[in-house]
C-alpha cells in the first residue's frame, strides 16, 4: 500500500481589511489580517500590529494622530 500525504497549504500573503480608509484626526478604524494560503483558502493569523503615524493597538484597533497625511497600517509576521 502507498499512501500520499498532500503538503500542508503555505502563507503566500497577508490581506487588511479595510484596505484603505479616510479618518479625521484622531479617529479610530478597526483593522483585521487574514492570510491568504497556498491552496487558495484563507486562514486567521497572528500579526504584530505598528503604523507609520498614529497609533495601533496589538488588537489592530488603529487611532489617527493629530496631523494630517497618508500613513500606513502594518501587519507583520507574529512569529
Amino acid at each position: 500500500m502507498v499512501t500520499i500525504a498532500a503538503a500542508a497549504p503555505t502563507l503566500q500573503a497577508v490581506d487588511l481589511t479595510p484596505a484603505t480608509i479616510s479618518l479625521a484626526p484622531g479617529g479610530s478604524q478597526q483593522f483585521s489580517a487574514t492570510g491568504r494560503m497556498s491552496d487558495g483558502s484563507s486562514s486567521a493569523v497572528g500579526v504584530t500590529w505598528s503604523a507609520t503615524g498614529g497609533t495601533v493597538n496589538a488588537s489592530g484597533w488603529y487611532t489617527a494622530g493629530q496631523t494630517a497625511g497618508t500613513y500606513r497600517v502594518i501587519a507583520g509576521n507574529g512569529t
